[in-house]
């Protein structure tokens, strides 16, 4: 399980995630956010969350590959739409190619691998954060399936609002109502987020890039503590990583100390 987040604030885009990966044995060192090495790249970053590895006789994490994708990139700035299509052909064929190596040794089980792109466009003030693809493979069956076209994607999630969480992953009643859900008027776009278990929250309107940021790693850590407290299986961890992308500034880590909260 993971916990993945983006808040979309009128200073920036914050990106967070925790770092568990549910192997055996487990770790607690995925990076989940991942990014561009290259100055002209490095106004984007996308979120990857559920079954990033389909067999763990080959423990390559998404943002191992991203080097790969980076070189088949053209060299000048791209939209955050194209960014999102491109991720979503690389790990589709690369997801594709992995499930028909490995299906023959995987018994029984499913999975789903879901990626959000958050970025600036070069002459935009406001940021995207875009549903780029939702890889799902089930060995009963056995099949892969790409969902991606079932939503037409890519899909601006924040449907251009200002001031929201776009969540991916096990947040449930950690936030305790202390953010209210966003459009609930769009049934088209809020039967598609609950389709890809995502969850729009609602931030105060005021908020900085700073408050975004620690709103970010406080909901990931009250998410831990909140499973710890319940005995739930330990399937979110710290550390958290947060960063940070504006209009002026590319993609950057937030240096920032959550501290632990009381069980």
């Amino acid at each position: 399980m993971t916990l993945v987040l983006s808040i979309k604030v009128k200073e920036g885009l914050v990106l967070a995630a925790d770092s568990r990966i549910n192997s055996k044995p487990p770790r607690n060192d995925a990076v989940k956010i991942l990014s561009f090495t290259e100055g002209n790249h490095r106004h984007v970053g996308a979120l990857v969350s559920g079954n990033a590895v389909i067999d763990e006789s080959d423990m390559r994490m998404p943002q191992e590959l991203l080097p790969q994708l980076e070189k088949t990139l053209h060299s000048e700035r791209l939209s955050v739409e194209v960014y999102a299509r491109e991720l979503h052909d690389f790990f589709c064929l690369h997801y594709k190619n992995e499930w028909e190596k490995h299906r023959k040794k995987i018994i029984r089980g499913s999975g789903t691998t879901t990626f959000l792109v958050a970025g600036f466009n070069e002459n935009e003030d406001v940021g995207r954060v875009l549903l780029a693809a939702n890889f799902q493979y089930l060995t009963e069956a056995p099949y892969f399936n790409d969902l991606s076209s079932r939503l037409d994607l890519p899909l601006d999630v924040t449907n251009g609002e200002m001031n929201c969480i776009v969540a991916r992953g096990e947040l449930g009643s950690a936030y305790q109502g202390a953010y209210k859900s966003c459009f609930s008027d769009n049934k088209e776009l809020t039967k598609g987020l609950e389709d890809n278990r995502l969850e729009l929250l609602k931030v105060p309107d005021n908020s900085s890039l700073k408050d975004a940021a620690h709103i970010a790693c406080s909901l990931i850590q009250r998410t831990i503590c909140y499973r710890r407290r319940l005995n739930q299986p330990t399937t979110i961890h710290d550390p958290i990583r947060v960063c940070t992308i504006t209009q002026r500034e590319e993609l950057k880590t937030y240096r920032l100390r959550c501290p632990p909260l009381a069980l």
